[in-house]
């Protein structure tokens, strides 16, 4: 069994992500010897179980002085409103007053079967999947982007 293309590009941007946690953890600890508080963390549910639950219980851990709060959900948290610390998500910033940096790379694909597309045309352009697509999942739904 070996690992596909798709796969050897995501372990590279995980390990990298892995690392930029890392490097937040060591930025936290050298601002208190002893790191207190609350920590509020939003996430979505498969980048949050993934990653970012396990990254909690390593820094917990770590810090035990630190209660993390992670809540994971499939809409981005109002951070301000919610009183969170940190929102991580994939996809665009879903608001310009958030200050927001990008942490790993994650392309994604789309595939279907011959049999799916038979009533319809195959697909050209990303604005044809609009009338091809059956989810009602906020996160399949097609988005704009510049060039589409």
């Amino acid at each position: 069994m070996s690992v596909t293309h798709e796969g050897e590009i995501y372990l590279a941007q995980a390990a990298r992500t892995m690392s930029e946690i890392e490097e937040l953890e060591q930025l936290v600890s050298r601002i208190r010897a002893v790191p207190k508080g609350l920590f509020r963390v939003n996430a979505s549910f498969g980048l949050g179980r993934k990653y970012i639950g396990p990254a909690v219980s390593d820094f917990i851990q770590r810090y035990p002085e630190i209660e993390v709060q992670l809540q994971l959900s499939d809409r981005p948290a109002n951070l301000a409103d919610q009183a969170f610390d940190i929102g991580i998500r994939i996809g665009e910033q879903p608001d310009a007053r958030i200050i927001a940096r990008k942490i790993a790379f994650n392309r994604r694909i789309l595939c279907t079967s011959p049999q799916y597309l038979k009533p319809y045309e195959a697909p050209t352009i990303p604005r044809d999947l609009q009338t091809i697509l059956a989810s009602s999942s906020e996160n399949m739904r097609p988005r704009s982007a510049p060039g589409i």
